[in-house]
């Protein structure tokens, strides 16, 4: 369907830019440098950004330009790079880098049941083994702890299943409570800062899932 295509030519233009903005190459003139680099015409080079064209014999070369995964640009599948350190033993291993989109309360219906297009999210840079549906969260007070602080992000899986004292991401009145899971006669939301109250979830709560990294800023 020419809807379908539509969204798939959208979404590989937003990655493209995604990863020329990572790579330091977005800027005025990337087009000329990307069609001497290629040997193709100015023109012809903008509509891969512009999303009328994905250039997919050409999906590898654009990868490796931008430094990027090729699996990523061609389809957004797995993390937009892998970067290789070293762990705490000195041995070197690969970093996976994952752009995360970030979720606020009003949208976490929509966001869970595949209602909003991913790319129109903004993204918060997270590392580790994510699994594919993770989302972040902008943290809205201090009642987490003195590390997890307002204003940070923190990433969630929603598909980890929570165990008391977790720290989980709840959805009550159309907004996300985030503390310590506790079930006493109800299920409660601890919050690790004593400053503030534990909220009562009831016995149907809905977990949205554990928190599992913290970001301090979004992606520009």
């Amino acid at each position: 369907m020419k809807y379908d295509t539509d969204i798939q030519k959208s979404a590989f233009s937003a990655r493209l830019n995604e990863a020329a903005k990572a790579a330091d190459l977005h800027h005025y003139g990337m087009y000329s440098d990307l069609a001497r680099h290629f040997g193709m015409s100015v023109p012809g080079v903008r509509k891969w950004f512009t999303g009328d064209v994905i250039p997919l014999q050409k999906i590898e070369q654009l990868a490796a330009y931008y430094r990027v995964r090729p699996e990523w640009l061609r389809s957004g599948n797995g993390p937009m790079r892998e970067l290789e350190g070293v762990d705490p033993d000195g041995q070197p291993q690969t970093v996976e880098l994952h752009q995360v989109p970030v979720v606020t309360g009003e949208q976490w219906r929509d966001y869970a049941n595949g209602l909003i297009e991913i790319n129109s999210l903004p993204k918060v840079l997270a590392t580790g083994q994510l699994p594919a549906g993770c989302f972040a969260l902008q943290v809205e007070d201090n009642s987490l702890s003195d590390r997890i602080l307002k204003g940070m992000y923190v990433v969630v899986n929603p598909f980890e299943k929570p165990a008391p004292n977790d720290l989980v991401v709840a959805y009550v009145n159309d907004a996300f409570i985030s503390g310590l899971l506790a079930r006493r006669d109800t299920y409660m939301i601890i919050p690790p800062n004593t400053d503030y109250r534990p909220v009562d979830l009831g016995n149907n709560p809905e977990i949205c899932g554990v928190m599992i990294s913290v970001v301090q800023q979004k992606l520009k």
